[in-house]
């Protein structure tokens, strides 16, 4: 078994580990909650990005799940938690980007939707302007899903249920402003 696997194995082995350990009464996040998390995150961090980008990525990746877990063996490593970030992702962010909030990310702080939000509210404030070029909403929710500037079918797919999910929580909002 090559190096690449035998990581990749050990990262799903300790995700599946952690999940198991957590408390299965935890659900899925509501909408309401992740609006809360998403609109302090951004306040907190000083983001330039929108609450509703964090909001809808987590509807996309995870359907507001904490302990949602993919296996990425095509590149070694693991999507964890509601934002689905990447270890080996949110390991750069800390180590290379000064993401330091929650100190060193790991598969268990990956579960705690508070982490994962963090996680991700970096990696696309970091892809809005990514080589010190202003980035619009297509090109940072499309990289967020496949890398800086990724555009193939995968990525085209991934920004129409962008689209979708954003529009479903812009009219989900709406209804309920008056309640």
């Amino acid at each position: 078994m090559s190096s690449a696997a035998l990581k990749f194995v050990a990262i799903a082995a300790v995700a599946m580990f952690a999940a198991s350990r957590a408390s299965a009464a935890v659900a899925r996040l509501t909408i309401e909650e992740v609006r809360q998390l998403a609109e302090k995150t951004v306040q907190r961090d000083g983001l330039s990005i929108e609450p509703l980008m964090l909001r809808t990525i987590a509807e996309i990746e995870s359907d507001r799940n904490p302990l949602a877990m993919r296996a990425e063996p095509q590149i070694g490593d693991a999507s964890i938690g509601m934002m689905q970030t990447l270890l080996g992702t949110a390991k750069w962010l800390y180590e290379d980007m000064g993401a330091v909030r929650y100190g060193e990310p790991t598969i268990e702080k990956l579960f705690n939707p508070e982490v994962s939000m963090y996680f991700a509210g970096q990696m696309l404030e970091w892809l809005s302007d990514y080589r010190r070029i202003e980035r619009g909403e297509q090109f940072i929710a499309m990289s967020y899903n496949g890398g800086p500037g990724a555009n193939n079918n995968q990525t085209r797919h991934y920004w129409q249920k962008y689209q979708q999910r954003k529009a479903r929580l812009v009219a989900h909002d709406n209804e309920n402003r008056g309640a």
